[in-house]
This record gives C-alpha cells, structure tokens and sequence, in this order.
C-alpha cells in the first residue's frame, strides 16, 4: 500500500512511530531522496515537520492500513 500522509508536528511523529512499530510488516516513509523506516522516531525526525511524505507498506490490506493510518492521511 502506498499513500501520502502529513506530519506537522511532534505529536505526529509520536503517533506515526507508535503505529508503525504495532505492525509487523515492512515499511518506509519518503521526502525527496530521503528514505526512512517509520518504526526508527530517530529516522522520522530526521525528515523533519510540517510536510507530506509517502508511506510504503508492505502489506496490502487495505482496510488495516486506513484503520492504522488514515488519521495521517486525512490530515490527523
């Protein structure tokens, strides 16, 4: 599954991270030539706020992936 979310604030990388490691599958956020992995809080910050990134997952339900993520992706 691939979507494009929105990180502005601490919180936002808080929450993102959270919800990325109760998974078990494989994913990556991106900004530009940046490739990170969501689950690393360290890895998110370096991205920095205030931006859409894309989120790449490894897993293709779709449902679990809006009821995960889709907070991000309407703007929290």
């Amino acid at each position: 599954m691939k979507a494009y979310i929105r990180i502005d604030t601490f919180e936002d990388i808080m929450r993102l991270n959270d919800v990325a490691r109760s998974c078990d599958y494989d994913m990556y956020i991106e900004s530009g030539a940046v490739r990170v992995n969501p689950k690393s809080v360290m890895g998110i910050f370096s991205i920095g706020t205030k931006k859409v990134v894309s989120l790449t997952t490894k897993d293709n339900d779709r449902d679990a992936f809006l009821e995960k993520f889709g907070s991000f992706i309407n703007g929290g």
